[in-house]
């Protein structure tokens, strides 16, 4: 394997570990798309009583403890796998598959929905395009040496340096990506919350519209969710994190940003 596929991969892994964190908030949501693309996890939320834009899902602390207490779970978990690659074998290579399986099915899901965009005909195609691309995207894991199979212990160690930053740099960016969506929510009136308490600066935002005979033209939108002020916030924030992508992805990959921006002077 080669250093660039390797950063290649895990500068996916870290992209499709973000997309899920920023849907996670919203998987308790019943009826939002998140939470038809994870029905396993929301039935669970469900089954606990989480509510929408509650204590859990868009809470700050909440979602560090969460996300805090899976990372040390992980952690530890590396230390014991890693004491006995031999003999912990077969479980370092199911983590391996089971992540190759759970960022192949994001990438079908992401597929279905550009090339089909019915949920109808998705529904039944679903199933068989999520095994194939696993087993396609299995297949070329192998063949770039992310992952290998064998009692060889130099074999296992390989699959094991494959697993173990995957899975960790999966778990921080999930939890940078709902990070990222309790920010945004921030920016509307519903605010998030902070250790139990609802905290919504749009509101003393707001207080503009309040302003007589001018305060509506100063502050037409309602800074709600779902309306043109969130639309044009996501877009605003898209058009500052395509520079940010490139820049980082010429430095992962051993680049020189500083010839990069002579191109543009």
């Amino acid at each position: 394997i080669t250093d660039k596929i390797y950063i290649g991969w895990l500068f996916y892994v870290s992209m499709r570990g973000s997309i899920f964190g920023a849907e996670f908030p919203d998987i308790d949501s019943k009826g939002s798309i998140p939470s038809r693309h994870h029905p396993f996890i929301r039935n669970i939320f469900a089954s606990l009583g989480i509510v929408h834009r509650g204590k859990f899902s868009h809470d700050f602390a909440s979602l560090a403890l969460f996300f805090g207490i899976i990372l040390f779970g992980w952690d530890v978990s590396k230390t014991f796998l890693m004491s006995n690659v031999t003999e912990h074998q077969t479980i370092i290579l199911g983590v391996g598959i089971w992540m190759i399986f759970i960022l192949s099915k994001d990438l079908i899901d992401v597929l279905l929905y550009v090339t089909l965009k019915n949920y109808e005909k998705i529904k039944r195609v679903n199933m068989i395009a999520k095994v194939v691309g696993f087993l396609i995207s299995l297949v070329l894991a192998w063949m770039l040496g992310l992952i290998t199979f064998g009692s060889d212990p130099s074999n296992i160690v390989q699959s094991a340096n494959f697993v173990f930053p995957t899975v960790t740099l999966w778990i921080i960016f999930t939890w940078v990506g709902a990070y990222s969506h309790l920010f945004a929510d921030m920016l509307t009136k519903e605010g998030v919350n902070l250790f139990g308490k609802r905290i919504a600066p749009a509101r003393v935002v707001l207080l503009v519209k309040k302003i007589p005979l001018i305060g509506r033209f100063l502050l037409p939108s309602g800074l709600l969710t779902g309306s043109g002020y969130e639309d044009s916030c996501r877009m605003v924030v898209v058009i500052l994190t395509i520079p940010a992508v490139v820049c980082l992805f010429i430095v992962a990959t051993g680049g020189d940003l500083q010839q990069f921006f002579a191109l543009f002077t």
